[in-house]
């Protein structure tokens, strides 16, 4: 073998050495399996604590606008200057109206109508 050949063949088996230093696992794989076991069983206790806990209160007709999906704080604004304080105020109203006096499209508040009407 000439000298230029074995100085490439031990540069390769450096190349390859290091290359597999890179590579391997900093820690047993019986050490990965059991973090990834411990994780398993507190992401298991996780989910058995939110599967049993108790669903939150439904909405009574005195909570606050915001509390119905896609009404958020500029809405409500434009709802309590129309007299609407209230779910219930918005279950009463006329839609029609109601996005007369506001600017809101009809669609919109019939939509937030039967929301609020499915929730009390």
């Amino acid at each position: 073998m000439s000298p230029k050949k074995a100085k490439k063949t031990k540069k390769r088996k450096k190349d390859r050495v290091k290359r597999e230093k890179r590579t391997k696992p900093k820690t047993s794989l019986r050490d990965q399996i059991a973090a990834l076991m411990a994780r398993v069983e507190a992401l298991e206790a996780r989910m058995e604590e939110l599967c049993t806990a108790p669903d939150p209160a439904p909405q009574s007709a005195g909570d606050p606008l915001t509390a119905i999906p896609g009404i958020g704080p500029k809405y409500a604004e434009r709802l309590r200057a129309a007299g609407i304080a209230s779910v219930t105020d918005l279950i009463e109203a006329d839609p029609e109206t109601l996005a007369e006096q506001t600017g809101i499209p009809r669609k919109t508040i019939q939509g937030w109508i039967d929301v609020a009407s499915g929730t009390l």
